[in-house]
């Protein structure tokens, strides 16, 4: 079993970019990712949502080959307007995606991802362990995510 953990955090709005995203709008995408991840996360090709009500949901997510186990239903639980927490039923991996405050007003925002992986298909010092470990210790995720945000704000698909 290999345990993977790590965060990243990114700033939402820095100098020069536009739009510039509120609390909002980037609280809104991440729902919007709980529900259809595959825009903003290419491990996965598909998910379907078992069920859900007004703080949680459950999922069944697809991942495409090469990342992971072939599925995994996943337990979102949101916390508004700051934290969707993401826990895998299976093994009890937990992903946190956490909206920020900074000191220098309302748009100095960050996005953090938490990530704490149990993998037991994995053994400890092998290749594949090193291989997973060094895709995950990115910031790829974390900075995906408010593109992928700023873009659906740009479209008029989050107001």
């Amino acid at each position: 079993m290999v345990a993977i953990y790590y965060s990243f955090t990114t700033p939402v709005n820095p100098s020069g970019v536009t739009p510039v995203l509120t609390v909002d709008q980037l609280w809104e995408a991440l729902k919007v990712k709980s529900r259809n991840p595959t825009p903003f996360v290419s491990a996965i090709g598909s998910c379907d949502i078992l069920s859900e009500d007004k703080t949680s949901l459950v999922r069944k997510v697809t991942f495409k080959q090469g990342f992971g186990p072939t599925s995994e239903t996943e337990h979102v639980v949101f916390s508004a307007p700051y934290v969707a927490e993401f826990t895998m039923q299976s093994n009890g991996s937990k992903i946190q995606n956490i909206i920020s405050h900074g000191s220098g007003g309302p748009s100095d925002l960050y996005l953090t991802f938490t990530f704490n992986f149990q993998r037991p298909d994995l053994v400890e010092g092998s290749k594949e362990a090193e291989e997973f470990g060094t895709r995950m210790k990115t910031g790829t995720p974390v900075i995906h995510t408010v593109e992928v945000a700023r873009e659906m704000v740009s479209r008029g698909e989050i107001q």
